[in-house]
Formats: C-alpha cells, sequence, structure tokens
C-alpha cells in the first residue's frame, strides 16, 4: 500500500490508515505486527514505523496478516480520533471503506502462481 499525506501538516501515527481483514462472518483480524515489521526494513525517505508522516511525504508498506485460509475484505479505516484503554487496546473512529480481495485472486498474476497437481 502507498500512503501520501496531502495535508500541510504532519500526519501523526494515531490518524495514519488502519488496515484489517474481516470475514464472512463480520470477525475482524488485525494485521501481524512483527512479520509486518520485519517485511518493510528502514529505507532511505522512509519514515520509521510509529513516526509522523510529513506533509507531502509518500509511505509505501506491506501489511501482512496471519489468518486462516478463507475470503476476506479489507477495511481501511481513516482515524479521526483513537482512544486507548487502559489494558493497551486502541479504538479508532472515523470513516472507513471496504477493499474486495478476491479481484486479486482471479487476477493474471494469482493464476500464475497457482500449482498444477502431478499426474500419479
Amino acid at each position: 500500500m502507498n500512503v501520501t499525506n496531502t495535508a500541510d501538516q504532519p500526519l501523526f501515527v494515531r490518524f495514519q490508515p488502519v488496515f484489517r481483514l474481516i470475514d464472512a462472518s463480520g470477525a475482524l483480524y488485525e494485521p501481524h505486527e512483527m512479520l509486518t515489521k520485519l517485511v518493510n526494513p528502514v529505507q532511505e525517505g522512509q519514515p520509521v514505523f510509529g513516526a509522523p508522516l510529513a506533509a507531502g511525504q509518500t509511505m509505501q508498506r506491506r501489511v501482512l496478516f496471519s489468518v486462516p485460509k478463507q475470503l476476506y475484505r479489507a477495511v481501511v479505516i481513516v482515524p479521526r480520533s483513537a482512544d486507548k484503554a487502559d489494558d493497551g487496546v486502541v479504538t479508532y473512529s472515523g470513516p472507513y471503506f471496504f477493499y474486495d480481495l478476491a479481484p486479486l485472486r482471479s487476477s493474471p498474476m494469482a493464476k500464475n502462481a497457482k500449482t498444477t497437481p502431478k499426474a500419479p
């Protein structure tokens, strides 16, 4: 994903987009924090995790989830507020939208990645 701060001031981490997966039953899944950090090594010109995104700056990240194999939709939340409870759980509020991941499964790239069964 690419996120660009189009505002004229820094975008603090608590107001940067939040990504989740949702399954058919409505259960939400959080990204795997350690794996996400592992596949996003520090690069020149990219903000480190937890740092504000400067005005006009673009951030490129991969977000990884460790979830059961089934169909999901991505949920992208654009926080207007973030509340942290005493137990450390953060609740984000703000506009959100869904992104259907199914077209990715039917793309030529996904079809090329599938393996064909071997004949006995």
